[in-house]
């Protein structure tokens, strides 16, 4: 391989993704805070506030960060104070949105259901 191929092997893998790529033209997700910027190519955690504890989830990319922020914001998650960080020194526990879901069962489950309406 030339060193031609690996560059353009580089760039593709960094290419952002389309949901990446409206958060950052300004969408947004009704009453999540999202302070990652088109710099950031690295893992997210999403932070919130439930029965009165604060979570620190770390997902491994914004997409994933961005889907599971996005499932908090239902109103029937009971879940308040949603934001979406670079993973840049915070602590929390390290999984992808799939693994999320299968620890969180039951929230998830309503949170499908009330998105489904």
């Amino acid at each position: 391989m030339s060193d031609t191929s690996l560059y353009l092997i580089a760039k593709q893998e960094a290419k952002a993704s389309r949901r990446f790529r409206r958060l950052m033209a300004g969408a947004t997700v009704s009453g999540v805070e999202f302070t990652v910027d088109d710099s950031w190519v690295g893992a997210c955690v999403v932070s919130f506030l439930i029965e009165g504890v604060r979570r620190h989830d770390v997902l491994p990319s914004v997409d994933e960060a961005w889907l599971v922020a996005g499932l908090l914001s239902s109103p029937t998650a009971g879940v308040s104070e949603i934001r979406v960080l670079p993973a840049a020194g915070v602590d929390g526990s390290y999984r992808s949105a799939v693994e999320w879901g299968r620890s969180n069962k039951e929230l998830l489950g309503e949170l499908l259901n009330w998105w489904a309406l």
